[in-house]
C-alpha cells in the first residue's frame, strides 16, 4: 500500500483504494440524476403548497390537489433517494459490535447484509410492479378530487425499489472487497449543525 505525501507531523493517508467499477460509476450517475429529480419535485411541491396557502388566505379558495400531490411528491422523493442514501452511508447502521470484529468477518457481514437488503428490495420491487400493473389494467384512479390514474404515482414503487436492489448488491460487494483487502471503512458521522 502506498501513501500520499503529508505535511510534517501529519499521519500518512493510504492511496490504494478500490477503483470504481462500471456498476459503481453507473450508480453514481444514477444517484446524481435521482437527487436532482427529487430536488425538482421538492421545489414543485413547495410551489404548490405556497399557491395553496396563498389561494386560501387571499381568495378563500383551494387548488383541491395540493394535499394529494404533496403526498405523491414525498413518496417519489423517499423512494428515489433510498439508493443514494444507502450508498452515501446515510442510513442508520448500528456498528458497535461489527467494528470490533476482524476485517474479513466485517467483509462477510457487509456482503450478507447487502444481499439481504437486495433480496428484500427485489421482493418489494416485484410487489410494486404487480400493484402498478393492476392499477393500469383496471384503470384505478385516486379517490381525491383530481381522480389521478393511480399507475402514475405508483411508477415510483418498482423504479425506486429496483434501483435500491441494484445499489444494495453493489454496496455489499464494494464494502466486502474493501474490507477483505484489508482497508478499514471510514467512520461515517453525519452531524446536523
Amino acid at each position: 500500500m502506498t501513501t500520499a505525501p503529508t505535511e510534517a507531523g501529519a499521519a500518512a493517508v493510504p492511496t490504494s483504494v478500490a477503483r470504481p467499477t462500471r456498476a459503481s460509476r453507473f450508480l453514481d450517475a444514477l444517484d446524481s440524476a435521482v437527487i436532482w429529480l427529487s430536488a425538482a419535485i421538492l421545489v414543485a411541491m413547495l410551489l404548490l403548497m405556497n399557491v395553496e396557502v396563498g389561494l386560501r388566505y387571499l381568495a378563500h379558495a383551494s387548488t383541491r390537489i395540493s394535499e394529494e400531490y404533496g403526498e405523491y411528491a414525498l413518496g417519489f422523493i423517499s423512494l428515489l433517494c433510498f439508493a443514494p442514501a444507502l450508498r452515501g452511508g446515510r442510513l442508520l447502521q448500528v456498528q458497535s459490535v461489527i467494528r470490533r470484529l476482524p476485517l474479513r468477518a466485517q467483509a462477510v457481514l457487509e456482503l450478507v447484509a447487502g444481499l439481504i437488503c437486495a433480496g428484500l428490495s427485489a421482493v418489494l420491487t416485484y410487489g410494486g410492479l404487480r400493484i402498478l400493473l393492476d392499477s393500469w389494467r383496471f384503470g384505478s384512479v385516486s379517490l381525491q378530487y383530481s381522480q389521478t390514474p393511480l399507475f402514475i404515482p405508483q411508477v415510483v414503487l418498482p423504479l425506486g425499489l429496483a434501483i435500491l436492489t441494484i445499489a444494495s448488491v453493489e454496496y455489499g460487494i464494494s464494502r466486502f472487497r474493501q474490507l477483505w483487502n484489508g482497508h478499514e471503512l471510514p467512520e461515517e458521522h453525519h452531524v446536523v449543525d
